[in-house]
């Protein structure tokens, strides 16, 4: 290619090497103007482009800000990140553990009170009674588990704790063994996804270190 064949090229394609969007905005322009833009026309253009380019970058950066590798916290940050999490978390969780560990250990106080003379209890079915919650306790673990994980912890838990609250409740109308059974399967259902639960939730807002 000789060197005025090359010239002139360069002068066809003034906008070669930018960006796609920049050339489409020049063309919009040509088409208005009729002709190609003068130097202040182009400048304008991509200064403009450039500005609209930025806030958009912006915006992305702040959805995206705890995805990114290059955010850090410093530890006063941190520190003060994890007192929120825990006045906000902590004392929840608690009472949840609480009203947990009394609806499961309240049945021995029943007894005391005379449970197994109300319900004619004889022999070891208040002990079977016992027995069957926590096979039931076990083996709902693990599902349990993963249901929280589809339905989401405030969802899930929230469901939990308004069952085995209800099942508590119908505790004072049953009337022979075979309700003390029902009730007490039910109970472990309900309660034996709470405790591995609550701790799959504290792990999604605290790490290995601070759970220790």
């Amino acid at each position: 290619m000789d060197p005025e064949s090359k010239s002139d090229r360069v002068a066809e394609e003034p906008y070669a090497g930018k960006d796609t969007s920049e050339p489409a905005a020049l063309e919009e322009q040509e088409k208005t103007n009729g002709s190609q833009p003068d130097e202040a026309s182009l400048t304008k253009v991509i200064l403009d482009y450039k500005k609209t380019d930025s806030t958009t970058e912006d915006d992305v950066l702040e959805r995206n800000a705890f995805a990114r590798q290059d955010v850090h916290w410093t530890p006063e940050e941190e520190r003060a990140l994890v007192r929120r999490i825990d006045f906000r978390i902590i004392p929840l969780v608690t009472l949840l553990y609480l009203s947990n560990f009394i609806d499961r250990a309240n049945v021995g106080n029943a007894k005391v009170a005379g449970l197994a003379t109300d319900l004619h209890l004889v022999g070891f079915q208040y002990n079977i009674g016992l027995s069957v919650f926590y096979i039931a306790y076990i083996l709902v673990e693990v599902p349990s588990n993963l249901l929280l994980k589809r339905f989401g912890a405030t969802l899930w838990l929230s469901t939990l704790v308004l069952c085995f609250g209800a099942i508590c409740f119908s505790t004072a109308f049953i009337r022979n063994f075979g309700h003390f059974m029902v009730v007490r399967v039910l109970l472990g259902i309900a309660e034996g996804g709470m405790m591995p639960g609550i701790a799959y939730y504290l792990s999604t807002w605290y790490k290995r270190d601070e759970l220790a």
